[in-house]
């Protein structure tokens, strides 16, 4: 039961929590995790794990990557920032410890599979539930706000491109539970979510999510021994799913998120025809059992050929050719689309899905790579690459990453921590690939759809920023536990009592916990003190704001935040003299943040400064020359 739930919770709770890209629900998510984790290894847990080489490769890269991370602080130009993502991957080493705990057997990895499974397809469905009967289930205000966006799902991962990742993820977990689920209604329930998840999909209007659809179902059915039951599944599914897809896009109101009572009505009819198709897509599923078990001549024989390796060959090659003839005759017009930097978006909300323009990306990747040739061994430092952005930028769009992992460690982490971050993501990959050709039968299945899950992840996190949404990065990282305990079950898998060298490396692992956990309540009870005294301000209470950004301040002395609440507080009480001692301590700590320097200007033009003020001034449209309007209006002068 540990090994079901414990993947759902994390997994789901971290989704309804809005992905768990706030530092708050992200760390308390880490926090819970190692705390478990440490509990279980003193309680003797350790007795029955096998801290491998596998394990120890990638305990030992995530760890390499959290320390660098952490290190960088030293060179940083923000302290704060970079200590956060340290505590980011030590997050992650916590959920990678968890998965390999709870999967020492092969009904544990069954079972965790199947909670897995479960959360991500619980998710999709929550999601297409909130934009049909969006008085049952609220999404996010946030996106009424923003027409351009309206019309593409963010319940509930709070960001549309993230939640088609999830929800492309939820597909092919979902194609492996209707065929491996260890009961039949496990099975048929799996068959029947399949439609709301790929409607749910459609609804981001999400290039990503197809990507990650895409790259998911063709690695799964790949790797599968049964790839023509999951070629024939995901057929299933998409036959059914097309005419929802049809009648969403006759219903505009509910295509473009339209609040109001039309889109509702809207969402109940489609509901309807929702339901009708779940309910032949369990049908359709009911009948391949049938066929699959009766395994009569034709069956067979269409199975061996399934199975063939020289016809497997054979359509491998053709598809390698197609796609390179592909990319020669539309690669240059395609990238130069993609390129553009104006940022357009279509008409229909489904336009998205044919729309060549990369929206920035390109931008987006060209600072991170400038970043890396001004400091390429160690880089500008972790969470930084908003401050590179901000000062090179030639669009104006507020951006806080580089929208790449490999490309965004390049930038804020340099040679080395690129090096690490491809450790811990190949480092996975390659070791689910053994563990897959280790394994066989139902371990097998499902070791094929945690790779493809993980490859599908690895080719998502290069065009966006998913490894900060903490409810992504959980799928990748509970399956590389899960991989990695797949891939030491081998010889020596009896339970032996604890030699001293295990019993070290047991000790030497929770003393990582502890220390893990602890990094992560720092920035938790300072994040949390900044926003109650952010609440004492706006309820009138001066003295209780300056005791909470006080204590912020001493829990984190390295940290800008707290310095800039105290500065704005003086500021409101008009103590200037204390507004500019403080905001001079934020810009100490993160010099190259603009926005402080428009504070320090504002503050010293009501201190009667205004020469000064002209230089904070000059010095923040250094930083952000595009925001040169904004900075002459918040300071007040020229």
């Amino acid at each position: 039961m540990a090994a079901f739930g414990a993947p759902l919770a994390l997994v789901l709770g971290l989704a309804l929590a809005g992905g768990g890209f706030d530092i708050t629900t992200r760390h308390v998510a880490g926090i819970a995790v190692w705390l478990v984790c440490i509990v279980a290894l003193l309680a003797g847990l350790g007795f029955r794990a096998r801290f491998g080489r596998p394990f120890l490769l990638i305990f030992g890269a995530i760890l390499a990557l959290a320390l660098f991370t952490g290190l960088s602080a030293a060179w940083s130009g923000s302290a704060e920032r970079s200590v956060d993502e340290a505590a980011r991957v030590l997050t992650y080493l916590g959920f990678f410890l968890l998965a390999y705990l709870l999967t020492q057997t092969s009904l544990e990895r069954q079972r965790f599979m199947e909670g897995l499974a479960v959360g991500v397809a619980t998710i999709a469905v929550l999601g297409v539930v909130s934009r049909l009967l969006p008085d049952l289930i609220a999404a996010s205000e946030s996106q009424r706000l923003i027409p351009v966006v309206q019309a593409r799902l963010g319940y509930p991962l709070g960001y549309w491109n993230a939640d088609g990742a999830m929800f492309g993820l939820a597909a092919v977990a979902l194609l492996w539970l209707a065929h491996r689920g260890s009961n039949a209604v496990l099975r048929a329930s799996a068959a029947a979510a399949l439609p709301a998840a790929l409607l749910a999909l459609y609804f981001t209007y999400s290039r990503g999510g197809v990507l990650t659809l895409a790259v998911g179902c063709v690695f799964l059915i790949v790797l599968s021994r049964d790839r023509l039951w999951y070629l024939l599944s995901a057929a299933v599914a998409a036959a059914v799913t097309v005419p929802l897809l049809l009648a969403v896009q006759d219903r505009r109101e509910l295509a473009d998120g339209i609040v109001g009572q039309a889109a509702t009505d809207q969402g109940q009819t489609v509901l309807f025809f929702l339901i009708v198709a779940m309910a032949v897509s369990v049908g359709a599923h009911l009948l391949l059992r049938l066929i699959e078990s009766r395994q009569g001549r034709g069956t067979s024989a269409i199975l061996d050929l399934s199975r063939n390796p020289v016809l497997l060959r054979v359509i491998a090659a053709t598809a390698v050719i197609a796609v390179l003839g592909l990319a020669v005759t539309v690669g240059d017009r395609a990238w130069e689309r993609f390129s553009e930097s104006r940022l357009e978006f279509p008409t229909k909300s489904e336009q998205h899905f044919t729309e060549l323009r990369g929206q920035g990306r390109k931008a987006y990747w060209t600072v991170a790579v400038n970043a890396f040739e001004d400091r390429p061994i160690a880089g500008q430092g972790a969470g930084t690459y908003e401050f590179d952005w901000e000062r090179e930028r030639e669009i104006v769009q507020p951006v806080r990453d580089a929208h790449s992992l490999y490309l965004e460690a390049l930038g804020e982490l340099g040679l080395v921590g690129a090096i690490l971050t491809v450790a811990v993501v190949g480092g996975v990959l390659g070791l689910g690939i053994a563990a897959w050709r280790r394994s066989d039968g139902a371990e097998r299945d499902a070791a094929s759809a945690l790779l493809a899950m993980s490859i599908a992840f690895a080719v998502a996190a290069g065009i966006d920023w998913h490894w900060e949404m903490a409810a992504l990065g959980a799928v990748f990282f509970l399956a590389a536990g899960w991989l990695t305990s797949l891939a030491g079950a081998g010889a020596g898998a009896e339970r032996k009592p604890l030699s001293p060298p295990r019993f070290a490396l047991t000790l030497g692992i929770v003393l990582v916990g502890w220390v893990s956990t602890a990094l992560l309540v720092s920035p938790l009870i300072s994040a949390e003190e900044i926003e109650a005294s952010q609440e004492a301000v706006a309820r009138g209470d001066l003295k209780a704001a300056i005791d909470h950004a006080d204590s912020a301040r001493d829990i984190q002395p390295w940290a800008a935040s707290p310095y800039l609440q105290l500065a704005l507080i003086a500021e409101l009480i008009g103590d200037d003299r204390v507004a500019l001692e403080q905001i001079d301590k934020a810009i100490d700590r993160e010099p190259a943040n603009w926005q402080l320097w428009v504070v320090r200007g504002r503050v010293q033009v009501e201190a009667g400064r205004v020469a000064s003020a002209r230089r904070s001034a000059r010095r923040a449209r250094r930083l952000n020359p595009l925001a040169a309007t904004e900075i002459q209006a918040t300071v007040g002068i020229g």
